[in-house]
């Protein structure tokens, strides 16, 4: 009998270490995607409003960035602005982490081209 509750012990401690950790995982990937979709959409007002030549690269960089984060029906033509000119951005830090804008932008344009057939 000891043996048994000991058992089912250790059963309810297991399942419930998976069950925060499932859940822990998912709502952590979730948040990222959500987070993302704000940012896009944030960026894509900005880049469309922005007269400045090196903040519109920015953003355009940025909108470029969270595409991958996206489904396909938010992407249309109008983001199509061209690759990111890092040139003309100057000072300004597209992304702080190992990036190429040219790969993120071929990405995005195959994605549109792709949605719109």
């Amino acid at each position: 009998m000891i043996t048994n509750n000991v058992n089912k012990k250790h059963l309810f401690v297991f399942l419930a270490i998976g069950f925060c950790g499932l859940s822990w995982f998912f709502g952590f990937e979730y948040g990222i995607k959500v987070q993302a979709r704000r940012e896009f959409s944030l960026a894509v007002a900005n880049m469309r409003r922005c007269e400045d030549g090196r903040l519109k690269e920015y953003f355009k960089a940025r909108v470029y960035s969270y595409a991958s984060y996206v489904p396909d029906d938010w992407l249309n033509a109008d983001l199509d602005n061209g690759p990111v000119d890092e040139g003309s951005a100057g000072e300004l830090a597209v992304i702080k982490d190992a990036y190429d804008p040219t790969a993120e932008y071929k990405e995005m344009k195959r994605r549109i081209e792709a949605a719109s057939k």
